[in-house]
């Protein structure tokens, strides 16, 4: 019987001791991958330190700058980086109009086929009081917080008289928000933004990214698609909570817009610059096709709300009316073509038929505004 309690004894201590050694090495390992993560991070942030690489890093607009004299579906971008001719000293007869906004306003399409190169076309042959002309200064990836920028860094030398500040339903209303919820990670955990930029090269997230990076564009298929249906649902999924009625996130997201609105509003106002405001309407309001693969999406994610999808034009029009800030909004009028094909293809960006009909009613509106 002894032997037997001693046999047990050595099996139930050799179980234990064999549970514990595995729970040990367990949290060894755990450990030892917390401080080797802790020392990457050490030597990444002491590198950046020393040579700053702004295009993991920074939060400055210009990492999405085209490279100065690179070429752009056959088109040299400009010494500044914009895919327009090069800016030149402001002549005393010529009405000057800086065209600020995002990757739209950049357009997906060749530089002769972007709707911001219509309606300056247009408005030389339309407009017989003086000359106009259009600065594109449109840069992909950027929203309101940079326009400022934009608008006071590099717009303001340029002498504009008018501001055009083109504003994506897209995105614009929720890039400024969703980047101040990462500031924390891109300043203090640079491995992890490093991880997520790989991320999304591998999800096929950074597709704005590649307009402005691309050293030589030369073909471009209007009809081709840029990404999977998967990785473009998931982007117009992710967007489409700003069409929810009602929901609390979508005030705190209109809240960062205002004020960056305001006070590019203040800027033009102190320097007597005319702002006029473009409204320019995502592929989601106009797609019915679209509109019903998100609603299931939005149903299943955010069960119990309505969905307006001029929800954030009308937020905006008040707003913009509240402040006594002109605006232009192209959702009627694209609305009008909706049968016809206005997108590139799996995409989020008008193609050049979409780019015309913007061209061609943005000409038309603005002369509303010259002087």
């Amino acid at each position: 019987m002894y032997k037997i309690n001693s046999i047990l004894y050595l099996s139930t201590y050799y179980i234990h001791m064999k549970q514990h050694s595995f729970f040990r090495k367990t949290l060894f390992t755990i450990i030892l991958l917390f401080l080797f993560g802790i020392l990457i991070e050490i030597c990444i942030q002491l590198f950046v330190f020393v040579q700053p690489i702004p295009i993991f890093f920074s939060n400055n607009y210009t990492q999405y700058k085209s490279a100065p004299h690179s070429s752009f579906f056959g088109f040299s971008i400009n010494s500044d980086g914009y895919k327009d001719v090069e800016f030149v000293p402001k002549q005393k007869d010529t009405y000057r109009i800086a065209a600020i906004g995002d990757s739209f306003t950049f357009a997906v399409v060749p530089y002769e086929d972007a709707y911001i190169t219509l309606s300056e076309d247009l408005l030389k042959t339309q407009w017989q009081h003086q000359p106009v002309e259009i600065y594109n200064m449109g840069i992909p990836n950027t929203s309101p917080q940079e326009y400022l920028e934009i608008l006071v860094t590099e717009a303001l030398p340029l002498e504009p008289d008018m501001v055009l500040l083109n504003f994506f339903i897209g995105n614009d209303l929720t890039e400024f928000y969703y980047s101040q919820r990462r500031n924390f990670l891109k300043k203090y955990f640079k491995t992890g933004e490093i991880l997520y930029f790989s991320y999304k090269i591998w999800a096929g997230l950074g597709k704005d990214f590649n307009l402005s990076s691309s050293s030589d564009r030369r073909d471009y298929c209007d009809t081709c698609a840029t990404m999977e249906e998967k990785t473009f649902i998931k982007i117009q999924t992710e967007r489409a909570s700003i069409y929810l009625k009602d929901h609390p996130d979508m005030d705190l997201k209109f809240q960062d817009t205002q004020t960056n609105l305001i006070r590019i509003m203040e800027v033009c106002k102190k320097k007597n610059i005319r702002l006029v405001v473009a409204i320019l309407p995502d592929e989601s309001q106009l797609n019915a096709g679209l509109q019903q693969q998100l609603a299931k999406n939005l149903a299943v994610q955010n069960p119990g709300y309505e969905i307006d999808w001029l929800q954030p034009n009308h937020m905006l029009h008040h707003f913009l009316q509240s402040q006594g800030i002109p605006f232009i909004d192209l959702y009627d009028e694209l609305a009008s073509h909706r049968t016809e094909t206005l997108y590139k293809p799996l995409d989020t960006h008008w193609n050049i038929y979409g780019n015309k009909i913007a061209g061609n009613f943005l000409a038309k509106e603005l002369q509303a505004y010259l002087p």
